[in-house]
């Protein structure tokens, strides 16, 4: 404030460096600097007043009419490498003045009682300074816009993102405004991540991005010990420092298996199931019956499944009946072993009707065996002995016939004659 009421005495005094310009609407000046002007990266010699309060570097490339631009959305060459102390439509209705001042340690541009555009009466006096070191100030003595976007702020390449906006909006008023009073130009200088051209840009950068995520880069101060709390929050077991890693390999034990500890979930179940032994199981399917032409009726042992059994039982001979219907006659012979069977014959008379007899006598055994030889498919357990309910089944099974008992009554249709003269002819061969 106080440079602009200097500034302001000094006009009346005639010295080189204070030049005022005649400056149409929406138009500007060239201003030679007579200093390099650090700005953004970059380096200028030159610059360019506009009256609609904006401050160039380089190429002019528009009138910055005709209203605010919101640099937060908008961005394009026309905006880069501008300052904008009051960037807003104004003009010059004959009362103000676009003055400027210039040495080898500032350069200053001020506008004096401009109006907004529309509004005569709406004047405002302000005005900027830059220095050799990238300095900018912004001062203001009035500002009064009602009918237009303002926008204050400073521009490099918009393409990279490189721009400060301090403002943006319908209308300013001094009462609602703020003095910016230490704005810098050269924003290497003050921030090397204003732009990727800016020296030590990099090394900014990796210095930011190490301050949000230790993790961002193995140089970041304090990345291993966030890398290691990283794979520890990912898996507990990582390490046996981690947090949480005991809990995390018991779980990993128990879940492979549940003996790993009684307090495993399921552990009283997977410890029964560890310790009960199976019994084997056993199959005994019936015997075979076989009836030759001469009325021989064969019963082999069937072999069961279960090895034990199957040895006990395969010792057992084969019994063989064959019954004579010719002579009424009776004989029983053993062979050994079991699955291989004998058959004993015996010739009969060859006469038409014992044939007959024989056929007839054949049909009805066959039949008798069929209806009475039991049908066995039992599965059981081991070691219970086998149980078999026929009884000349059993005896078969179990030992050899030694005498002629109550089975082969059975046999020789109920007739007690027969059966005792069985029995008294084989004492008689004993004696």
């Amino acid at each position: 404030m106080r440079w602009i009421v200097a500034f302001l005495a000094c006009i009346g005094i005639a010295q080189a460096q204070v030049i005022q310009h005649q400056i149409s609407d929406d138009s500007w000046a060239r201003v030679p600097l007579q200093f390099p002007f650090p700005y953004y990266g970059r380096v200028f010699t030159d610059s360019y007043m506009f009256s609609n309060g904006v401050i160039g570097f380089g190429s002019v490339q528009q009138g910055w009419c005709c209203s605010g631009y919101d640099l937060t959305r908008e961005s394009g060459y026309h905006l880069n490498y501008a300052i904008m102390p009051l960037q807003t439509d104004l003009i010059n209705y004959g009362s103000g003045r676009f003055v400027t001042e210039g040495t080898t340690q500032y350069q200053r541009y001020l506008w004096e009682n401009i109006s907004e555009y529309g509004r005569p009466n709406n004047l405002n006096t302000f005005g900027v300074e830059i220095r050799p070191s990238g300095f900018i100030g912004m001062y203001y003595d009035k500002v009064n816009i009602d009918s237009h976007v303002v926008t204050i702020g400073m521009t490099g390449d918009t393409s990279l993102g490189e721009y400060t906006q301090h403002y943006n909006g319908f209308g300013l008023s001094r009462t609602n405004f703020s003095y910016i009073t230490d704005a810098t130009g050269n924003m290497c200088l003050v921030n090397p991540l204003s732009s990727p051209t800016c020296p030590g840009y990099q090394e900014a950068y990796t210095t930011q991005q190490c301050s949000i995520n230790p993790l961002y880069s193995s140089v970041c101060p304090g990345y291993e010990q966030a890398y290691f709390s990283n794979q520890c929050s990912l898996n507990p077991l990582y390490d046996r420092t981690c947090t949480g890693y005991a809990q995390a390999y018991f779980n990993q034990q128990c879940t492979a298996s549940a003996l790993y500890d009684r307090t495993c979930p399921g552990y009283a179940e997977a410890y029964a199931l560890a310790h009960v032994v199976t019994p084997p199981t056993v199959t005994v399917s019936a015997p075979t019956v076989q009836v030759s032409t001469t009325g021989t009726v064969s019963v082999e042992t069937p072999v069961v499944s279960d090895p034990v059994v199957n040895e006990v039982v395969t010792r057992q001979p084969t019994q063989t009946i064959v019954t004579n219907t010719a002579n009424n006659t009776t004989t029983t012979s053993v062979i050994s072993p079991i699955n291989q069977t004998t058959q004993a014959e015996q010739k009969t008379e060859k006469k038409t009707d014992a044939k007959q007899a024989v056929s007839v006598r054949k049909t009805e055994i066959k039949n008798e065996v069929t209806n009475t030889a039991p049908t066995i498919t039992e599965v059981y357990q081991a070691p219970p002995p086998i149980l078999i309910v026929d009884m000349l089944f059993k005896q078969m099974v179990k030992k050899p016939i030694q005498d002629n008992n109550r089975s082969y009554y059975a046999l020789i249709m109920g007739s007690q004659k027969t059966h005792e003269e069985m029995i008294n002819e084989q004492y008689r061969k004993r004696d």
